[in-house]
């Protein structure tokens, strides 16, 4: 969940950088929030974290669960399409 989290927060940041939307920031700012959350969770039941690398990632190769960073790869290509998909 914690992984699923961070993708979601990276690809939103990556789209707030691209397009200049603040409505990115601001869902990836409550992804943060998500993240920290089941952070707490894990250490509290010490879980260890599959988050790799806190930092937001650009290129892939960032997750721990290969299907998310597919499906990062996936999201990525199709919002860097366009802002208006249709």
């Amino acid at each position: 969940m914690r992984e699923e989290e961070k993708l979601a927060r990276d690809i939103y940041l990556m789209m707030a950088e691209e397009w200049g939307l603040i409505v990115f920031t601001n869902i990836a700012r409550a992804e943060q929030t998500h993240m920290d959350a089941v952070k707490n969770l894990l250490d509290k039941y010490e879980v260890p974290d599959p988050v790799l690398d806190e930092s937001p990632a650009t290129e892939g190769s960032e997750f721990s669960d290969d299907l998310l960073e597919s499906l990062f790869d996936e999201l990525k290509d199709e919002g860097l399409e366009s802002e208006k998909k249709h």
